[in-house]
């Protein structure tokens, strides 16, 4: 089978993919062996506990990395109407989100992108074509807690049942933050706030 083959031009820092060796200048051939042909197939084919992925290396060499994962959430600011369209044709359900906040300006500083704001029209869009969602916010001290955070549980809560679970984790702060906005942790006291927040 022809591949169409897809060059990495970066790795994250601290990722899987950096963890495994991969290289910017590294290609893409295949994930469980079936082609790549856009960004809806990668999501698909990440969408799996775990995968096989076909590197070639700058040397020529080519690897076959086995990766498990936790679940795979998607932000939805990388996809065109064309790729809603083909989820919502394959019935891909359910679908992991990352929401963050339904603040429009929020989610748009928080994921640095500006198609970013309209997440609840994209959320009524999938689930009036019958797809489930599991949501998560990554939440971020000063930033998406408190009174956003509140916002978005109360603006969410209109989906239940369709919106199968709503997991609220802690920003994980790393070395690798050069040239990135400034977060800060969670002690137990803020840690305790959220937590009385989530229950009311």
């Amino acid at each position: 089978m022809n591949y169409k083959e897809h060059k990495i031009v970066k790795v994250e820092k601290d990722s899987i993919a950096e963890e495994m060796g991969i290289e910017s200048g590294d290609t893409l051939i295949w994930i469980n062996e079936e082609n790549i042909e856009d960004v809806f197939d990668y999501q698909y084919s990440l969408a799996e506990e775990e995968i096989e992925v076909c590197i070639r290396k700058l040397s020529g060499e080519e690897w076959i990395l086995e990766i498990e994962k936790d679940g795979n959430y998607i932000t939805l600011t990388n996809m065109k109407q064309k790729d809603i369209d083909r989820l919502i044709k394959h019935r891909l359900s359910p679908i992991n989100i990352s929401i963050h906040a339904t603040d429009e300006k929020v989610r748009i500083d928080l994921l640095n992108n500006r198609f970013a704001g309209d997440i609840i029209g994209q959320i009524k869009t999938l689930i009036e074509a019958g797809i489930k969602i599991n949501g998560q916010i990554v939440l971020c001290k000063g930033i998406n807690d408190g009174a956003v955070l509140d916002k978005t549980i109360e603006d969410l809560s209109q989906f239940i049942p369709h919106i199968l679970s709503l997991t609220v984790v802690p920003v994980g702060i790393s070395k690798f933050r050069e040239g990135l906005a400034v977060l800060e942790g969670f002690d137990k006291s803020s840690a305790c706030e959220v937590l009385s927040l989530s229950m009311n």
